[in-house]
């Protein structure tokens, strides 16, 4: 083989391997983009196709009668009658469906607010009634709040069953008679912290700095 011949064969390796690779990255970027379509389809696409499943269903439900000559009218034109017809019902079903898609996103903006109102609450009084129904609201709703920092906070009676507050700073917090059943406290700092006639039922204590802490 002629070392011009060898050079055009090496010359075509490269464009073969710059082929190859182009091709895979495409195939990741696409796969990559369809699965967080997937996973989280456009509102409009959600919004679309319940509402044409919707229309096919009434068609089909509340099929039309047949013309005079034994023929009805073209199904396209049957099913832009059916959604003229139903427009008030579908419209009702379409706002049913954006508010469905769109809760998951509004509890993650309350989550949010919840947490900058128990940062903002450093500043304030050590009662803050505010950061007490944050508190709640996140444990309520299951929200991760390792690490979360109260110390001095007051929370006489406070519901805190099952929260996830491993590693959380509540030193010198005020627990008097709060409901602590099945919390996640592990690695938590109670020094100095009031925990009187608290519910710790089924509360992970482990690894948790309690020196001093009132019990």
């Amino acid at each position: 083989m002629s070392r011009l011949s060898f050079v055009d064969h090496e010359q075509d390796n490269n464009y073969y391997d710059r082929w190859l690779h182009w091709v895979n990255d495409t195939k990741r970027i696409v796969g990559t983009q369809l699965r967080q379509t997937l996973r989280r389809p456009p509102t409009g696409l959600v919004v679309f196709i319940t509402l044409m499943a919707a229309a096919l269903l009434i068609f089909f439900v509340e099929r039309p009668p047949m013309t005079a000559d034994g023929m009805s009218d073209p199904l396209l034109l049957l099913i832009l009658k059916l959604l003229i017809d139903k427009a008030e019902t579908l419209s009702i079903l379409a706002g049913l469906v954006l508010y469905i898609k769109r809760l998951p996103t509004q509890k993650k903006q309350e989550h949010y607010q919840a947490f900058q109102v128990i940062d903002a609450a450093h500043e304030g009084p050590a009662a803050s009634h505010a950061r007490r129904m944050a508190l709640e609201f996140l444990a309520e709703d299951g929200v991760d709040m390792r690490r979360v920092t109260i110390p001095g906070a007051i929370l006489p009676d406070i519901i805190l069953s099952n929260a996830l507050m491993t590693d959380s700073d509540l030193s010198n917090t005020n627990f008097t008679d709060a409901h602590l059943e099945n919390a996640w406290l592990s690695g938590a700092k109670l020094d100095s912290a009031n925990l009187s006639n608290a519910h710790l039922q089924g509360a992970d204590l482990r690894e948790a700095e309690d020196g001093r802490a009132h019990v």
